[in-house]
């Protein structure tokens, strides 16, 4: 889970000597930091195994994934300090879950600051989630939007369109979604339709 501290461990058995461990992301060698630490094997005290007397070589790895580790390779490398050469790698492949992530656009030929009474214009919400998130909720001011033949609504999942556009239609638009790691909401767009005077 993004934010949330995971742990590998790499066992090398059958080296002699004890096996070195390296720790790849990405092909990249891992370097301690705030967010990621090892425990080399070469600092690790060596256990005998029984039947052929040889060292087993045990590193850790603790890290706090973030959204850019989704699908990243974690790879774990040993060899044994005679036998550079002669490595074994294996790997994992992340699979970072973490809750919506929400954008919400505005598009139509015209500026969202000049639309007027009659306009058409259309919003898209656009969702980054792993696992995918379910329905998507629109609101306006708070109060969820649904399609409105009356009002010129139409709401497609992800896209919200207005065709004719009414001074009603004022306001601050947000859309919501959800998966199993929480919920998420994007920032207001606010939209104002402008209209001629109504006198009495």
């Amino acid at each position: 889970q993004e934010g949330k501290e995971a742990r590998f461990a790499c066992e090398a058995y059958g080296s002699r000597p004890q096996a070195f461990v390296l720790w790849k992301k990405n092909n990249r060698v891992i370097v301690n930091n705030d967010f990621v630490s090892t425990t080399q094997s070469t600092i690790m005290a060596a256990r005998s195994l029984t039947m052929t007397g040889d060292a087993a070589s045990i590193s850790s790895l603790k890290m706090i994934p973030s959204l850019d580790d989704h699908k990243a390779i974690i790879s774990c490398t040993t060899y044994s300090p005679k036998l550079p050469d002669e490595a074994l790698v294996d790997h994992v492949i992340l699979n970072v879950l973490y809750q919506p992530k929400i954008s919400l656009t505005y598009e139509s030929k015209i500026m969202d600051t000049s639309l007027e009474v009659g306009d058409s214009f259309s919003l898209e919400c656009h969702i980054d989630s792993n696992p995918t998130t379910g329905s998507v909720q629109w609101a306006k001011d708070g109060v969820p939007i649904k399609s409105s033949q009356s009002s010129g609504i139409d709401v497609h999942e992800r896209r919200l369109e207005v065709q004719h556009a009414t001074r009603h239609l004022t306001g601050a638009y947000t859309c919501a979604a959800a998966n199993s790691q929480g919920v998420n909401t994007s920032r207001p767009l606010h939209l104002r339709i402008k209209f001629t005077p109504i006198c009495s």
